[in-house]
Order: structure tokens, then C-alpha cells, then sequence
């Protein structure tokens, strides 16, 4: 009886990560961890045969990737909208400022702060332009959350398959 409640409360703590990871990446937080936790716990308790040790391997590449997502975007869609190189470290900046001061809230806003302020006062741009290279880093920002969720919803499905396989 007592193997059945672990096995219950082992699959219980999985459900909590894996959602929570999920929940925690649309929320533009670096929640990919907790479903990488989940696949090695997975990994660690049942064996490498149940979870085989190349997809633990490319599901923590997978999960670097998604961390490092929102940088190179956010610098991305601050130049494609016509930043410059102040946009784009603006950009990135705002995102990491406002993470730490505000939250979620300030990580949507961060950036397009952070670029359209290092545009306009650095590099002495038109508010039309560095508004637009602000744009560009909000936009990216959206882009970004949607691609990761999208990566993680992807990377627990192949995680049920192998596990249920």
C-alpha cells in the first residue's frame, strides 16, 4: 500500500512541475527548469531505459535554449524595427531591470523602456524612431513567451511519450 501512495504522490509531484513549469514559461519566467526536473527525476527513479539518457541530454539543450530565447529576440526586434546597438542593449537591460523591479509587468515593459530610452537619449534618436525600436522589443518580447511555450509544450510531449512508450 504504501509503494501505491508514493507512486501517487511521485506522479503528483511530476503533474505539479511540468504544469508549473508550463504556467511559469507563458508568464515569461525561466519555468523550462521545473519540466527538466521533472524528466530527470523521471530519469533518476525509473531508469534510463523508461527515460533514455539522449533525450535528458537534449531536453537540458532544449531547456538552455528556451532561457536564452528572450535576449537574442528582444535584441532582434529592437534592430529589425531600426534600433541600433543602444536599442538593442537597451532592450535587453529594460527586460532584465524589469524582472527585478516589477515582475512580470516589468518584464513587458522593461524592454520597450529600455529601447526606446537608450535610442532616444544614447543615441540621440527622433521619439518616432526609438519608439518604434521600443515596439520592436515589446513585440519580440511576445514572440518570444509564444515560441518558448510552444518549445516546452513540445518537449513535455515527447517527455509523456517516452515515459507512457
Amino acid at each position: 500500500m504504501w509503494i501505491i501512495i508514493g507512486e501517487v504522490l511521485f506522479f503528483f509531484l511530476l503533474f505539479i512541475l511540468i504544469l508549473g513549469g508550463l504556467i511559469l514559461t507563458a508568464l515569461a519566467i525561466p519555468g523550462v527548469w521545473l519540466i527538466w526536473i521533472a524528466i530527470l527525476l523521471v530519469a533518476i527513479v525509473y531508469g534510463l531505459e523508461t527515460m533514455p539518457l539522449w533525450f535528458v541530454i537534449v531536453s537540458f539543450v532544449i531547456s538552455i535554449a528556451i532561457t536564452l530565447i528572450d535576449n537574442f529576440l528582444i535584441a532582434y526586434g529592437a534592430k529589425k524595427f531600426g534600433g541600433g546597438k543602444w536599442g538593442m542593449f537597451g532592450g535587453i537591460l529594460g527586460a532584465i531591470l524589469g524582472v527585478i523591479f516589477a515582475n512580470i509587468p516589468g518584464l513587458i515593459i522593461g524592454p520597450f523602456l529600455g529601447a526606446f530610452l537608450f535610442e532616444y537619449i544614447m543615441a540621440k534618436q527622433q521619439p518616432e524612431s526609438a519608439l518604434k525600436s521600443g515596439f520592436g522589443s515589446f513585440a519580440a518580447i511576445v514572440v518570444a513567451v509564444v515560441l518558448k511555450v510552444f518549445l516546452c509544450i513540445l518537449m513535455i510531449a515527447a517527455f509523456v511519450y517516452l515515459f507512457i512508450a
